[in-house]
């Protein structure tokens, strides 16, 4: 079949006939797409590698959708976040989910199309009410738990702070960090936060059980609140960026997209 496209081009070039560019055009695209490498992090319940099965979670069930109806199959590969931040600015035809879209980041990547809302409150412990957070410039004196390079922290250090953030790679560290009381207070999504708390509870290693009983939510950091976006390196051909686009729309214009974020979601 491609020895037949290549045919007709050649064909159409001879003859000055418009074809020939549409089907380089093609040619050229499956190439481009045929290099694409995806990579994400663990992020439950967006994105939720466990023991003996395969990746799931809301997110990666929503790329793999975009991926069939775009007429591509990579694998996707799990880093950690921070490499695999990096790796999407620095190499080419590197995708990225899913990221938070915000203005610290806005020229960094290219974006593909957004995925779900993520909201962030700060949490402290129940037994902690020393700790009063009523406007973002109160939590200036506590010890915050962040991950590198993730939205959260970008946004807090964008708003001044800095001495007091606390940074580790894994959600699952700062979880640890708040209940033996080394940070003061975690910003974190409800739904991320729920997730860990059940499945570090499930451990059977772990001697200490983590209950969302024993927290409280409070002060609502709405500028770190966005959209988790699907992101490519900025290096990336827009043609490829505008067929992904395109085929995430189709998916989310579907019901099954709305049945997909209500059964992790709700």
């Amino acid at each position: 079949m491609k020895l037949l496209h290549l045919l007709l081009a050649m064909c159409c070039m001879a003859l000055g006939l418009p074809g020939a560019q549409a089907t380089r055009g093609d040619t050229e695209l499956d190439a481009l797409l045929s290099r694409v490498t995806v990579v994400t992090c663990v992020e439950p319940p967006y994105q939720i590698q466990e023991k003996g099965r395969p990746l799931t979670g809301v997110s990666v069930e929503a790329v793999r959708l975009m991926m069939q109806e775009a007429g591509v199959d990579p694998d996707i590969q799990v880093l950690p976040w921070a490499r695999a931040y990096e790796m999407a600015q620095r190499q080419e035809n590197v995708m990225l989910f899913s990221i938070l879209r915000n203005p610290q980041r806005e020229n960094l990547f290219k974006w593909v199309g957004s995925l779900h809302p993520f909201e962030v409150y700060f949490y402290r412990l129940k037994d902690r009410p020393d700790i009063a957070v009523n406007a973002l410039d109160d939590a200036r004196k506590y010890r915050i738990g962040v991950l590198r390079d993730d939205s959260r922290n970008i946004y807090l250090r964008s708003q001044g702070f800095g001495d007091n953030l606390m940074e580790v790679n894994l959600d699952k560290q700062n979880i640890e960090m708040l209940f033996r009381g080394r940070i003061d207070l975690l910003p974190s999504d409800p739904f991320v936060l729920l997730y860990w708390l059940k499945v570090m509870n499930g451990d059977p290693a772990s001697p200490q059980k983590y209950h969302l009983e024993m927290l409280e939510r409070g002060y609502h950091v709405a500028g770190a609140d966005g959209e988790n976006y699907i992101a490519m390196s900025p290096q990336t051909d827009d043609r490829v960026i505008e067929h992904f686009r395109r085929a995430l729309e189709r998916v989310k214009a579907r019901p099954q997209y709305r049945q997909l974020l209500d059964r992790y979601l709700k």
